[in-house]
């Protein structure tokens, strides 16, 4: 569920020369965390984003509310559109909208949980992607020829999760032979790191090459 973005546009570029000099400038961004959990008490939450490059990067931030599938099904992103819904009735609010980062200038996001309580997880997503307007800027400087070139702009999808004020682990094991399946029925997600395979007595364990997931609630 935490996406990380690559938006490949094509833009017209004036010569190799403003070619490489803005494969140079183009350093991108820095987001964190890419997890921000917020509890119903807690209510708020921050994520900060860094231009780490040499030029000015203008940002903007787009929230989803994100519904996950069942077995057969999968997860699906809805945006927040503020023309037909409230960040009241979105259950989520993100602001400012829009930034303006200065060079390795950094930046806070706060996000707002509007939900009084939460029986469940509820899980939501917010992209930031840098907006690009370099080809107005190139243009402007140099009236010449006009190449085609390939521009990779990097975006970031935070995953924010809203936890509810009674939370509830619950995670159910079933072992067939060598294959251990797992299922969350409580109403938070569980992290699972530093697996260890042991025997009956609790010794003799062994660590397995497991690398750390996250467990989901059941829908």
């Amino acid at each position: 569920m935490v996406r990380l973005i690559q938006y490949v546009c094509v833009i017209l570029i004036t010569g190799l020369a403003a070619c490489a000099g803005f494969a140079e400038s183009g350093s991108g961004i820095q987001v964190t965390p890419m997890i921000l959990r917020i509890s119903a008490s807690q209510k708020v939450g921050d994520i900060k984003v860094k231009n780490m490059g040499n030029t000015v990067q203008y940002i903007q931030t787009i929230p989803s509310l994100i519904k996950q599938g069942g077995a057969k099904t999968k997860s699906k992103h809805i945006v927040f559109d503020p023309a037909k819904e409230t960040p009241e009735q979105f259950g989520l609010l993100v602001t400012p909208r829009k930034l303006v980062l200065r060079a390795h200038q950094t930046r806070v996001l706060r996000v707002v949980s509007l939900h009084n309580n939460v029986a469940k997880d509820e899980y939501y997503s917010v992209k930031v992607v840098p907006v690009q307007n370099a080809l107005e800027q190139i243009y402007g400087q140099k009236k010449q020829a006009i190449e085609a070139a390939l521009q990779i702009i990097v975006a970031y999808e935070p995953l924010v999760i809203i936890t509810p004020s009674q939370p509830k682990v619950d995670v159910a094991y079933e072992r067939k032979g060598k294959v251990l399946s797992m299922a969350n029925k409580g109403n938070t997600y569980v992290t699972f790191e530093n697996a260890r395979q042991c025997r009956p007595q609790g010794s003799q364990c062994q660590k397995l090459q497991l690398e750390t997931f996250i467990l989901w609630p059941v829908t």
